[in-house]
């Protein structure tokens, strides 16, 4: 507990959830929080110096999205559903796995996404995938594994509103690409990533990614 000449804060730990299976709501516990905060502070003990009509609660809740797959159950709720995803295109074989192989040229724009994405995670992570703290409420990602976070992140924006395509897809129709450039990693204001033809741009750690020229 801790406060000023004004306004007392205090931090409440719950441990232990008595049905595991009902989804937490944090209205309705900081609701239950306020409650009992006010039956305690109306006492004599404490009412005449605690106005109980200001006290507020703010609960923080345990991450539900902490992964890849996660992320597009919860994101993905327009045209282009998560099960889609699935071996989708030259560039994006596998369950949204950034390190399967690339067969080929993308098949069509939401391929080049998954590809730029897969790019993305090899170069935030090196390899190594640990979950991440996305805040459903703010849509936006904690501090922790946040370069993952924004990875997927980027992607699940540009699906959200991608049109399905065909799903019916044979690898056999990838045209091998005409180039086999060595792509460099870029990372700029410290949390984003992506992977560069240094032949054609430059990396800016402000603004990411600059057609050679521009910088």
């Amino acid at each position: 507990m801790s406060g000023d000449n004004n306004n007392i804060f205090a931090v409440i730990e719950f441990n232990g959830i008595l049905d595991d299976t009902v989804a937490l709501d944090k209205t309705v516990l900081a609701s239950h929080v306020i409650s009992a905060t006010k039956n305690t502070m109306s006492s004599k003990k404490f009412n005449q110096f605690v106005d109980i009509s200001s006290i507020s609660a703010k609960v923080n809740l345990p991450p539900t999205v902490t992964n890849t797959e996660q992320m597009a159950d919860k994101l993905l709720d327009g045209s282009f559903e998560p099960k889609m995803a699935l071996n989708y295109g030259c560039a994006s074989q596998g369950y949204f796995d950034a390190f399967s192989e690339t067969f080929g040229k993308p098949r069509d724009s939401t391929d080049a996404v998954f590809f730029k994405w897969k790019k993305c995670v090899q170069c935030a992570t090196g390899g190594s995938i640990n979950p991440y703290n996305y805040d459903e409420d703010e849509g936006v990602c904690g501090e922790t594994n946040r370069a993952l976070c924004e990875c997927d992140l980027a992607l699940m924006k540009y699906l959200k509103t991608a049109e399905p395509t065909n799903q019916t897809f044979n690898l056999e129709s990838c045209v091998e690409s005409d180039h086999h450039s060595k792509l460099d990693c870029c990372n700029w204001r410290q949390h984003y990533w992506a992977a560069y033809n240094p032949d054609h741009f430059e990396c800016d750690p402000i603004e990411g990614l600059k057609t050679i020229g521009d910088l």
